[in-house]
C-alpha cells in the first residue's frame, strides 16, 4: 500500500510538473508580448514628446524673430525720429562747426524714408563713399556738407574714414542719385 501511495504521489507530481512545464512557454510569451508593448508605448510617448518639444522650440524661435524684428523697427523708428527732430547729443563735445552741423536737420530727412546700407568702406573721397557689401554690388553714395559722419561715435570729416572700416550709412535719393544722410563707421580692430 505504501508503494501505491508513493507511485500515486509521484504520478501526481509528474502530472503537476507537466502542467507547469506547459505553462512556462505560454507565460514567457505573454511576458515578452507585454515587454514589447511597453517598449512600443514608450517609443510612441518619446516621439510625441520630441515632436511637441520641436514644435514649442519652433514657436519660440518664431516669437524671438518677431520680437527682434519689432525691436529693430522701433530702433530704426527712433533713429528716424531723432534725426528728423534733431538731437543735442555731442553738441557740447565737438568743435563748433561739427556741433552746429549735428544740430541742423539734413534736408533729405524731411517727410521721406531713408535707406540703409551696411558693409566695409571700399573707397572714400571728400564728396563720396563707396561701401562694399557681401554678395551685393558696391554702393557709391554722395557726401555733402549736411552729411553726418561718425567714427566710433565721434563726429569726424569724411577724410578721416579709411578703407576696410565697417560702416553703416543711411541715404536717400536726390535726383535719382544716392546721397548719404548719416555715416557711422568703426575703427578697424
Amino acid at each position: 500500500m505504501r508503494k501505491i501511495a508513493i507511485v500515486g504521489a509521484l504520478a501526481a507530481l509528474a502530472w503537476a510538473q507537466g502542467v507547469r512545464a506547459e505553462d512556462v512557454p505560454k507565460a514567457q510569451a505573454e511576458a515578452q508580448e507585454k515587454v514589447q508593448k511597453a517598449e512600443a508605448d514608450a517609443q510612441k510617448k518619446t516621439a510625441e514628446a520630441q515632436a511637441d518639444a520641436q514644435k514649442k522650440t519652433a514657436e519660440a524661435q518664431k516669437d524671438v524673430r518677431k520680437e527682434k524684428a519689432e525691436a529693430q523697427e522701433k530702433v530704426q523708428d527712433a533713429r528716424r525720429d531723432e534725426t528728423r527732430h534733431g538731437t543735442a547729443a555731442g553738441a557740447g563735445t565737438g568743435a563748433g562747426t561739427m556741433a552746429a552741423r549735428d544740430e541742423r536737420k539734413h534736408p533729405m530727412f524731411e517727410g521721406k524714408d531713408n535707406y540703409e546700407v551696411k558693409g566695409k568702406i571700399e573707397a572714400v573721397t571728400a564728396s563720396s563713399i563707396t561701401v562694399r557689401r557681401d554678395e551685393l554690388p558696391a554702393a557709391k553714395l554722395s557726401v555733402d556738407r549736411n552729411t553726418k559722419i561718425e567714427l566710433d561715435g565721434q563726429h569726424v570729416a569724411a577724410s578721416q574714414l579709411k578703407q576696410g572700416q565697417d560702416v553703416k550709412a543711411s541715404f536717400n535719393l536726390k535726383d535719382d542719385k544716392p546721397l548719404a544722410v548719416e555715416i557711422k563707421a568703426e575703427k578697424m580692430k
